[in-house]
């Protein structure tokens, strides 16, 4: 379902910045300002351009220009894979 997409790309947006995404808001305005104002939380630059990109195009008004969940998945494991690349033995020992 599109819907899932839209809440994956919200619960990953929580575990990478280790906050709840509308917290500060009060239930019945999410719909508000989700639906109708198009509100998305905003992407930290530390971030790639592709998890960027991942996560706003998941995030899209129109459901049906959202991805599919295997590409979301394919795109993951790329990014995962870069970035095993690049840490050293002695990272992964300290994380």
């Amino acid at each position: 379902m599109k819907a899932d997409v839209y809440s994956f790309a919200i619960l990953l947006y929580e575990v990478l910045t280790l906050e709840k995404v509308f917290s500060n808001w009060q239930s019945k305005d999410i719909f508000d300002r989700v639906h109708y104002k198009n509100h998305r939380p905003r992407m930290w630059r530390v971030w790639s351009q592709r998890i960027k990109e991942l996560i706003r195009s998941c995030w899209s008004q129109n459901p049906d220009d959202r991805l599919a969940m295997k590409y979301v998945e394919g795109v993951l494991q790329k990014e995962s894979a870069e970035l095993q690349a690049t840490m050293s033995e002695a990272d992964w020992k300290t994380v």
